[in-house]
């Protein structure tokens, strides 16, 4: 029983590890930029594995339980081994994916294309999105706003909080005749694409 309890727990250690070493590669940036959203969520799934490990534990001391512990536990470390394995084929496939650098013009950005800004996050864009902003966001002030990142919502050019079911992010821009627009984008796979949904200045 014991022995089953601690590879679990050795399994789910070396996932942090893992994900901790991985967290230095993006701050010393030699890692994909769109990792900085997907870290979150192997965190989140390596964090249900630990609460799921813990439970075990306390299902264990009682004797007439123990047998199913035992396998409980054994089934904990091929969820932890599963879970590096799956971020080490995700690394794999976002270093062989090419990004290209985001326009500084609306013509030139193609649609679902993915772009990484200067701020390091993954954009896309939807035909509809593109074709809007083409029309009313001529001077391209949105597109300096997704580059920026993520800003405070006072006061700020740059991306803020989207307050839209759904959605994760929207462009602020203060230029002129496009400062009561928000373009709304949410975050898929790591890239936050904008599927064309704009609202007025909120």
């Amino acid at each position: 029983m014991y022995q089953n309890e601690c590879e679990a727990k050795t399994a789910i250690q070396e996932v942090e590890k893992f994900l901790d070493s991985l967290e230095q590669l993006l701050i010393a940036e030699k890692l994909a930029p769109n990792f900085i959203y997907k870290i979150n969520a192997y965190k989140n799934e390596l964090n249900q594995v630990k609460n799921k490990w813990e439970n075990i534990k306390s299902v264990a001391e009682i004797t007439d339980l123990s047998d199913i512990a035992q396998e409980e536990f054994k089934q904990v470390t091929r969820e932890a081994e599963e879970l590096r394995l799956q971020i080490e084929r995700q690394i794999l496939t976002t270093e062989e994916t090419q990004t290209n650098v985001l326009p500084d013009v609306w013509e030139d950005i193609k649609p679902d294309t993915v772009y990484q800004t200067k701020s390091g996050m993954l954009v896309s864009f939807s035909k509809k999105q593109i074709f809007f902003a083409k029309t009313k966001d001529r001077e391209a002030n949105h597109i300096r706003a997704i580059e920026k990142g993520e800003v405070p919502p006072q006061g700020n050019q740059g991306l803020v909080r989207s307050e839209e079911p759904g959605f994760d992010f929207k462009s602020k821009a203060l230029g002129k005749g496009t400062a009561h627009y928000r373009f709304h984008g949410k975050i898929i796979n790591g890239v936050l694409h904008f599927p064309g949904k704009v609202t007025n200045k909120k």
